[in-house]
């Protein structure tokens, strides 16, 4: 009697690991990472006459930090979350690419990627404010860009700080759908390009003139190209 219980009970631990097997999606690790076209931009030898001009000829970018916030794709038609807190898109002088989120997720194909560029709520400075990575957004101004670089104008170059509080959600469609499977990790790269940021027309705006504030916002939604390495 014993021996046919123990083997009952044995046959049905392997029927539920078959299909426990059987039943579970294989995982592909998926890596999004920050780079940037260009370190510098200089001004169109003629721009066009209706554009003001600055005086500046070249600038130059140091780094680039931008908080995100909501990653997560679309993946066989669903949302999947790459990343569920605050993550810092970076860029900086001595690196090509830095990974700001990854995820394992089921093989198939993505159709879609989304973030947010966020500023924190005044009830989470507190958690962030000691942070390395996140307390220049953790401040009471609450950053959700900051960008440092230098301006040229003839022969003097002058260090600049650009800081913004803007908020944007920003979605990627991907056509055709991205195919990922468990064979590798696929990543996706997040080109940043100043030419988008700092040139109108030809002529390079000036980052310390407030007058150019709302323009360089509106320009850094669209500066951000997805490109799948």
């Amino acid at each position: 009697m014993k021996i046919q219980v123990i083997s009952v009970l044995l046959l049905f631990a392997l029927i539920v690991g078959s299909c426990s097997d059987s039943t579970s999606p294989s995982q592909t690790n998926i890596s999004f990472r920050s780079g940037i076209s260009e370190s510098s931009v200089s001004a169109s030898v003629n721009p066009k006459s209706d554009e003001v001009q600055s005086g500046i000829t070249e600038i130059k970018i140091n780094t680039v930090r931008i908080l995100l916030n909501e990653i997560k794709v679309k993946l066989n038609s669903e949302d999947k979350k790459v990343r569920t807190g605050p993550a810092v898109y970076t860029i900086t002088p001595d690196s090509q690419s830095v990974e700001f989120a990854n995820a394992d997720l089921p093989s198939g194909s993505i159709e879609q990627i989304k973030f947010e560029f966020h500023r924190f709520s005044s009830s989470e400075l507190a958690t962030y404010q000691n942070n390395n990575t996140f307390k220049d957004f953790a401040t009471a101004d609450r950053y959700s860009v900051i960008i440092t670089g230098i301006k040229k104008v003839g022969d003097t170059e002058t260090p600049f700080e650009y800081k913004s509080k803007m908020t944007a959600n920003l979605t990627y469609n991907i056509t055709p759908p991205l195919v990922i499977d468990d064979k590798s990790t696929t990543y996706i790269d997040f080109v940043f390009q100043p030419e988008f940021v700092f040139k109108k027309t030809g002529a390079l705006i000036d980052p310390d003139d407030p007058k150019n504030f709302n323009d360089i916002d509106n320009l850094l939604k669209d500066a951000i190209k997805a490109l799948k390495k």
